[in-house]
């Protein structure tokens, strides 16, 4: 791991995340990684389908043991799983993480293998089941690759492993956490190819409004300004 400290320096930096009881991290292997918006949570898939994220302390080290997020996925899920985890705020403060999926041709029996949302909480907190949200609307959408919120937590983007862009507006739910509303499908497609390195999304606020930013396989970079959720 590295960081880059006030001068701009870069530097190595071992983090010790098999530190904490139990070692969540053995015989399991990561898979991706990524920071929260502020820095202060890191977030991790490993290939057995578990979502890790850890709380940082100022210098960049766990206070604790991860937040665990374990789903009970088919075998024929194994090869891909979960291929994404993005963290988010809203405007109330409260952390969630978006997780997407590749799901199998058994989804139907499997309970959907659906890409999610859930709150994201302290250790040993667990999640009440109501608040586990699952993006059930993508039932007719293919793989989901990668995902990104909104800077306000106000909408998903969502790729398609087909290079497809699917809009996902959010809203409170009555139980509690966050659900879907109906899904917006973009005038744009992106060049996918497997076996390379997954693309980038990402929500930025410009002085025109929201601008979701992607990037493709093939370094292309594409810009779509949505002015209708610009706040």
């Amino acid at each position: 791991m590295y960081r880059i400290d006030s001068n701009g320096q870069m530097t190595r930096h071992d983090a010790d995340f098999n530190r904490s009881e139990p070692d969540w991290l053995a015989s399991d292997f990561l898979k991706m990684i990524s920071f929260g918006p502020h820095g202060r949570r890191l977030v991790c898939v490993t290939k057995r389908n578990r979502i890790l994220v850890w709380l940082l302390s100022n210098n960049a080290r766990p206070i604790e043991a991860p937040f665990a997020i374990v789903k009970d996925y088919s075998p024929a899920m194994n090869a891909e799983g979960m291929t994404s985890a993005t963290l988010f705020q809203t405007l109330a403060a409260n952390t969630y993480v978006l997780c997407t999926t590749s799901p199998s041709n058994e989804r139907a029996r499997n309970n959907g293998e659906w890409s999610f949302i859930s709150p994201v909480g302290r250790s040993p907190a667990h999640v009440p089941p109501e608040l586990d949200h699952n993006l059930w609307r993508l039932q007719k959408a293919g793989a989901i690759i990668a995902g990104a919120a909104s800077p306000d937590a106000e909408i998903f983007a969502l790729l398609e492993e087909s290079g497809r862009l699917l809009l996902m507006p959010l809203e409170a739910n009555n139980d509690g956490g966050l659900r879907s509303q109906d899904l917006i499908l973009l005038d744009l497609k992106l060049s996918i190819q497997k076996e390379v390195c997954p693309t980038s999304i990402r929500f930025l606020k410009s002085d025109s409004g929201l601008l979701l930013v992607a990037v493709d396989t093939n370094g292309q970079v594409i810009e779509k300004c949505l002015r209708i959720y610009s706040s």
